[in-house]
């Protein structure tokens, strides 16, 4: 007679682990149609489940709508700042553009104390990092990412928003930006 080996048998549990809501529904993920037959009952995230879709909408398809629409306008300004040669109304469309991305950071956060500051004009970034700063502060907030990017848009490739935030340094008093390991593109920004 064979005896049985009951330390090898696979180990069944009474534990039931919730697996429900836990991943971004496909029909809103990145290149999804937005449209889930599902609907409420559908066991995965929707823009309804509020946090829990906001803490994964960078990985949405109306956050890359949006992301594009945006990157649009903010070239069109660029465009009509560069041919304008009148210098106040430059200045308009720097506002402007700076304007439209602190308010995308608003709608559209890609995570907690996340700031992307694509197509900032170096000025804007700057004071948008000051005010990041003052915020820090009160909220007693140590760290922030900031997404400057890696130059791909920049003349020279030379990142005109991380070199001008780095060679500013004496402006932000006890702070520090350190770029990240696996992401230059991004500086990690400490406040004492």
């Amino acid at each position: 007679m064979e005896q049985t080996n009951y330390n090898k048998l696979p180990i069944r549990s009474n534990i039931q682990v919730d697996k429900r809501k836990t991943k971004l529904c496909r029909h809103f993920r990145k290149g999804g149609d937005q449209i889930c037959h599902y609907g409420s009952k559908c066991i995965f995230i929707h823009p309804e489940d509020g946090e829990l879709y906001q803490n994964l909408i960078a990985d949405t398809e109306e956050y890359h709508q949006q992301k594009t629409m945006i990157n649009e306008k903010i070239g069109k300004l660029y465009q009509k700042r560069k041919v304008s040669s009148n210098f106040k109304k430059k200045q308009e469309y720097a506002k402007t553009i700076n304007e439209t991305i602190r308010q995308w950071n608003e709608d559209y956060p890609k995570a907690p104390n996340y700031y992307d500051l694509h197509g900032m004009t170096e000025q804007g970034a700057i004071d948008y990092v000051l005010d990041i700063v003052k915020w820090m502060r009160v909220k007693n907030v140590k760290t922030s990412r900031l997404e400057t990017g890696k130059g791909n848009h920049s003349v020279n490739n030379i990142p005109a928003i991380k070199t001008a935030l780095l060679s500013g340094l004496h402006i932000f008093n006890g702070c520090s930006f350190t770029p990240l390991p696996n992401n230059d593109g991004i500086l990690e920004l400490t406040v004492v």
